[in-house]
């Protein structure tokens, strides 16, 4: 049995959590098209290769090719079946529809920009070490700050919200692509006057509460709009040029240098306060990245440092708190260093999470505790 959904609510993660997890007993599976909170991600190209994998499984499932049938396969498949149940064949339009393309001048309104290779866009500037005049936190609530405090008066909303999604894309975005993720429902017109006046707004404020005139903050070049780099300073772009360089690195010194930042910059999860679309696919992502990011770190850690690999997995798990693996890699290590008691207590909390869920540890976990138990 296979449950298909294209997206859900975040509010909805946990449920799906719960089929995910107790339906592989019986038999059933989750199939998410888009982020999902749990499970293996993975990422095909024309061919229904895997060209890479996230989560649990991704070693075992990177580099497969998926079964699929061309569309040609899939239409003689229908049109049997519908022969078989005496199904009429399906009308076709006389006329072909309309030309959906974007228009690669403008980008296309709905659609955000191509994201970088591996979903979490990779900041230029980012590594710049002079202060600038603006801070922009978009990890947790999204806040502006100078050297001199918070800016808590003169930013709108629909500002507020433009920041952060100039702040997902540093690369630029259109004007077309903003009115797309923010005001997908206005009147061109109306969505057109919104953005321009979310734009305004963010200069005005800025400059009041930097006394500086003549930046413009957000720049307009070659038709797309960005934060400029000299002024304004993103929280989440160290994060992604740390997670860049690990993703980068080619030995695991590079790698533990690049990783270290991380537990530090990840302060909070995207735009806490946002309820787009974008933004909450994002602050999955990102979630995900870092857990992953962190799960490596501990990895390198527990040789050398096995009381900051035990922290670290402590920290991936409070960002991931039903992800069943974290718990047995910690209880594992826990275990390795004379720590059953913890590890039995690793066991207790994750268990009194999923029986929110109403599903118990699988058998795994369950192995791993009575090994552990024996080893006592």
């Amino acid at each position: 049995t296979l449950l298909l959904t294209t997206s859900f609510l975040e509010a909805a993660a946990p449920t799906v959590h719960a089929i995910t997890e107790l339906g592989r007993r019986y038999a059933i599976g989750t199939l998410t098209l888009g982020l999902a909170p749990t499970g293996t991600t993975l990422h095909l190209n024309h061919d229904a290769t895997i060209t890479k994998a996230e989560g649990p499984h991704a070693d075992a499932l990177a580099g497969a090719r998926l079964f699929h049938l061309t569309a040609a396969d899939a239409n003689a498949m229908l049109h049997t079946l519908r022969t078989a149940a005496g199904t009429p064949e399906p009308e076709t339009a006389d006329t072909q529809p309309p030309d959906q393309s974007p228009d690669t001048s403008q980008g296309s309104a709905g659609h955000d920009p191509a994201p970088s290779e591996e979903g979490v866009p990779v900041p230029y500037l980012a590594d710049r070490d002079q202060p600038r005049p603006i801070r922009l936190q978009v990890l947790g609530p999204v806040r502006l700050h100078t050297a001199d405090g918070p800016i808590t008066t003169g930013i709108r909303r629909s500002a507020r919200d433009l920041l952060a999604y100039l702040a997902l894309n540093p690369n630029g975005i259109t004007r077309d692509q903003a009115i797309g993720a923010l005001w997908p429902d206005h009147q061109p017109d109306t969505a057109t006057t919104q953005f321009n006046t979310a734009v305004a707004n963010i200069r005005k404020t800025l400059r009041t509460a930097t006394g500086l005139r003549e930046p413009m903050y957000v720049l307009r070049t070659a038709g797309r709009y960005h934060l400029d780099p000299d002024q304004i300073d993103v929280d989440e772009q160290h994060l992604a040029a740390a997670l860049a360089h690990a993703r980068h690195a080619t030995t695991d010194t590079e790698r533990l240098t690049a990783l270290k930042p991380v537990p530090n910059l990840y302060t909070a999860e995207f735009a806490t306060d946002l309820t787009h679309d974008w933004a909450e696919s994002h602050r999955e992502l990102l979630r995900r990245h870092v857990t992953d990011a962190l799960t490596r770190l501990a990895q390198l850690h527990q040789h050398d440092h096995p009381e900051q690999a035990l922290r670290t997995l402590e920290q991936a798990i409070t960002h991931d708190p039903y992800a069943e693996h974290l718990y047995r890699n910690l209880m594992q290590l826990q275990a390795e260093h004379d720590h059953p008691d913890a590890a039995r207590r690793t066991y207790q909390l994750l268990t009194n999470r999923l029986n929110a869920l109403d599903i118990e540890p699988d058998d795994q976990t369950h192995q791993l505790l009575t090994s552990i138990r024996q080893r006592d």
